[in-house]
């Protein structure tokens, strides 16, 4: 039953108080206005960050409340819906802040130096919401580009670099989902073993590969050869997957960031993803990806729009402006394992069908948590003999 809210007050809600208008539109104060010769585009300037922070502010009230849902040790399948439509709503909001950037560059490199000086040591750098933003995506302080000498945390108040430090110590987004991949065991489930399965079809279609380049009679000896490497390195990419202890090497040295139970399940659900059961939780891993990427190009187009306007000049807090910019491009991205996911998909040729007691008993895993295993097993053994007795 959903609760639907009343107002009790007779007074008339009024548009512009229910927003706080009065203090939102009046809140653009140009410090070159108070020094008695305003810069035109100042006040574009401030009112485009002050957008980009109410933006951040939403972000962030999409983001605690996905962490919330898979933060449980059960999560219903439709709360991933729930939890997909608000991330996808995140991803809408971020493809909104790049296109405010084009908005800052109708401001000429000329027209932002009219103020720029006016603005020091203030910086971008000190937007207390945008680390939030990054912390709860679950980007570790020690994985950051240095900025200074000191921790990013020194350049702010007090105040905001607690709100920063608690985002920092909370649960991330990476950290539920990971958890919540981990305690969906449909790896091994009864006699089928996915992971048994998968393993023939990688090197299934590798063979199929190696077969389909010697019977290409337009191919040379040399191209041939150059070819058959190919199909071998793409096949050694799998070593790792398939040893656990060097995969879990790699999450020591910092080059992956789920655990191995957590990106079985994915590739799991990435080369099942068409059947229903693995619809949404395919959806939600997706916009997951689309959330990242879309930050990374924000970061890009950011740096880009900083070169155009300040060239190599250092940034208004200190930093080293665009170079320092460009280099968070790459470095400061959470999920990049999802995206790393591609290169271990074969084609739905190579792969078994899932049988039907396993989707079964997957509905139950996937609604209920790694516990519901066992129930699984008996509500689909009931559902057999039920079945039989018909």
């Amino acid at each position: 039953m959903r609760f639907v809210h009343s107002r009790k007050s007779d007074k008339p809600l009024y548009y512009g108080s229910y927003l706080g208008l009065d203090r939102v539109l009046g809140s653009v104060h140009p410090v070159s206005r108070s020094l008695g010769k305003e810069a035109h585009d100042e006040h574009l300037f401030i009112s485009t960050h002050q957008a980009y922070e109410i933006w951040f502010q939403q972000i962030i009230h999409e983001l605690r409340s996905v962490i919330d849902i898979f933060a449980f040790p059960t999560v219903p399948a439709k709360l991933v819906i729930v939890a997909a439509d608000r991330m996808e709503r995140v991803s809408k909001i971020q493809a909104l802040l790049l296109q405010q950037l084009s908005i800052l560059e109708t401001m000429s490199p000329m027209g932002f130096l009219e103020f720029r000086d006016l603005l020091f040591p203030a910086s971008g750098f000190q937007s207390t919401q945008f680390r939030v933003v990054e912390n709860m995506l679950g980007l570790k302080s020690d994985s950051r580009i240095r900025y200074g000498k000191t921790g990013y945390c020194s350049f702010l108040a007090d105040k905001d670099a607690a709100i920063v430090k608690e985002a920092e110590d909370s649960p991330t987004l990476l950290e539920v989902l990971n958890m919540w991949l981990e305690r969906t065991p449909f790896v091994e489930l009864g006699d089928f073993d996915f992971w048994a399965h998968y393993r023939e079809a990688v090197n299934a279609h590798a063979r199929m590969d190696h077969a389909s380049i010697d019977a290409n009679e337009s191919v040379g000896p040399a191209n041939k050869l150059k070819l058959h490497e190919d199909v071998d390195s793409w096949l050694a990419t799998f070593d790792q997957l398939f040893d656990e202890e060097a995969y879990a090497a790699a999450v020591k040295r910092g080059e992956r960031r789920l655990s191995y139970a957590a990106f079985k399940a994915v590739i799991f659900i990435e080369l099942y993803a068409e059947e229903p059961i693995l619809q949404g939780p395919a959806r939600l891993l997706k916009l997951v990806r689309d959330v990242d990427e879309l930050l990374t190009l924000w970061r890009h187009n950011h740096s880009l729009m900083v070169h155009r306007m300040l060239g190599a000049k250092m940034g208004t807090g200190g930093s080293s402006g665009f170079h320092y910019l460009k280099a968070t491009t790459g470095k400061h991205r959470v999920f990049s394992d999802l995206f790393d996911i591609a290169t271990y998909l074969v084609p739905d040729a190579n792969l078994p069908p899932l049988p039907h007691d396993i989707m079964h008993r997957l509905g139950y895993v996937l609604e209920l948590g790694s516990d519901a295993s066992a129930a699984a097993a008996s509500a689909a053994a009931a559902a057999e003999a039920a079945s039989a007795d018909a």
